[in-house]
């Protein structure tokens, strides 16, 4: 059987199971048929074949799972760098938002130059720890001693909360580290 029969007959027999699985692993049920899509265009999206239909909805199971999981991490992340670079108040008018970028980049300044590395490229380049840490020559481990360091240090400077509270725990290895 090819692969686009496969993905036919899975789409055809098991469409409703993969969806309902989905609503169990979204947050947002709403999300599930988009969750379902993805995993097969992430499935079959080049051609490849499996033993039988058991083995290849167990495959887009994985990728739902996964998909669901990037869609999480990337919203959080994009909660954290709007947290960390404050919202700018639009309406505040030009010298509000002058001010509001010098004390961002002043603040920046402040950072040891392997903090500034690693919180710029988390926070403003989006990538993830593993990423940061390829793109600098560091360990993951350090990535996040950096980047907590400097989230601390950046709270305390532009007097807001920079750092998710689940993170507390991260500078101690008490708490919880992120991906």
């Amino acid at each position: 059987m090819s692969w686009q029969d496969e993905a036919t007959q899975l789409l055809t027999e098991r469409y409703g199971a993969l969806v309902g699985y989905a609503r169990l692993v979204c947050t947002d049920p709403s999300e599930a048929e988009d969750a379902v899509q993805e995993a097969m265009i992430a499935v079959f999206g080049r051609a490849r074949t499996f033993p039988n239909l058991r083995a290849a909805e167990g495959y887009v199971k994985r990728a739902i799972v996964t998909r669901t999981i990037d869609r999480a991490r990337s919203r959080k992340r994009e909660s954290e760098r709007t947290l960390l670079m404050r919202e700018i108040d639009l309406s505040a008018g030009p010298e509000q938002l002058a001010v509001d970028s010098v004390s961002v980049a002043e603040a920046l300044q402040a950072l040891t130059p392997r903090e500034r590395a690693c919180v710029v490229l988390r926070y403003v380049e989006q990538l993830t720890t593993a990423e940061t840490a390829h793109q600098l020559g560091l360990g993951e481990g350090s990535v996040k001693r950096y980047v907590h360091d400097g989230s601390k240090k950046l709270s305390s400077l532009l007097g807001v909360e920079a750092m998710p509270p689940e993170w507390s725990g991260v500078a101690t290895g008490g708490g919880v580290g992120r991906g």
